[in-house]
């Protein structure tokens, strides 16, 4: 299950017990019943976080690039078609109109010319469109479904403006040793090199960043002493969550802890496979030991009849002594 899945599904989850809380519903069949009301599932979809663009939204006006493109486009894929013989790429396309805009703006830059006087036209005309976005917009309301403003942009989790946390020594350590060809695997094992060994190089280098990241970690403290957080940072620098992002956040770690919980059952079940296997192998013990019980009773038999043909020739003799 993808991310955003995850967080759809928490959304609807709040929401729909949030609901349940609010209209007092005790039972499956009244929740469904509401459930299959409009005014029910437009709140749900309203709930629901979406990147789906609103077709009725206010169009942003576009740039003096994109307005050269627009009026030279034209001409620029019936010169290439001209020159090739078959019909241009748009790749082709906007790479010949990125270097004719190239050319238009180094000319541009006379205000007197006729490419100056025409960049002063359209940025006339783009001033007075953005101006005009820009009021619509504050009085736009996004439909629900539908994102609300341009691209949903990730809120930095910690303050720009805070102390930055203190390296450590082993950080230092990779910082002096990092080069082409060096990767993290190759620093961790150097560091665990340097810190088994004996010579007293090696050791004044450790103390010396081991003091280095001491160093660093007592000016941060000071640092993080004046600080003085932004609006929906903590003390420390990190973003204050909202109730809504608290929760989402929790069942999003609920989701993903049933669902290795689950895994982990799937592979608890796979020993059980193999048992009829260890059945098989504890069933050959029994015979394996008969065998070897009839083994030593064959020695124990043979044992006894060499004793008693040992005490029978011994009898013999002495009977053949006394005769003497």
């Amino acid at each position: 299950m993808s991310k955003n899945n995850k967080i759809i599904i928490a959304a609807v989850t709040d929401f729909i017990k949030d609901y349940i809380s609010k209209n007092s519903i005790s039972k499956t069949t009244d929740l469904i019943a509401k459930m299959q009301s409009s005014d029910f599932m437009d709140k749900v979809a309203a709930s629901i976080p979406s990147n789906k663009k609103d077709p009725n939204r206010p169009k942003k006006p576009i740039t003096l690039f994109f307005r050269f493109s627009a009026e030279n486009r034209a001409k620029v894929s019936e010169a290439l078609q001209k020159k090739g013989g078959d019909k241009p790429k748009n790749t082709d396309i906007t790479k010949r109109l990125g270097e004719l805009w190239k050319e238009f703006s180094e000319k541009a830059k006379n205000p007197k010319s006729n490419e100056g006087k025409q960049t002063a036209k359209w940025q006339k005309e783009l001033d007075a469109a953005m101006v005009e976005y820009k009021s619509k917009m504050e009085d736009y309301v996004a439909p629900p479904g539908y994102k609300t403003v341009g691209k949903t942009k990730k809120v930095a989790s910690r303050d720009p403006l805070a102390p930055k946390k203190p390296k450590t020594a082993y950080q230092l350590y990779c910082d002096e040793h990092r080069k082409p060809g060096v990767g993290m695997k190759e620093l961790g094992e150097g560091w665990k090199t340097l810190q088994a060994s004996e010579s007293k190089a090696d050791k004044k280098s450790i103390e010396a960043l081991q003091k280095n990241a001491a160093d660093l970690k007592s000016a941060h403290e000071e640092a993080m002493k004046t600080y003085e957080p932004a609006d929906g940072y903590d003390d420390k620098g990190r973003r204050i969550l909202s109730d809504e992002e608290k929760a989402v956040k929790k069942a999003v770690r609920k989701n993903s802890k049933t669902e290795s919980e689950s895994g982990s059952d799937s592979e608890d079940e796979k020993p059980s496979a193999k048992k009829p296997s260890v059945k098989k192998s504890s069933a050959k013990k029994p015979v394996a030991k008969a065998k070897s019980k009839s083994g030593s009773d064959s020695d124990t038999k043979k044992s006894s009849s060499k004793k008693v043909a040992k005490k029978v020739v011994e009898s013999d003799s002495d009977s053949e002594s006394d005769s003497d």
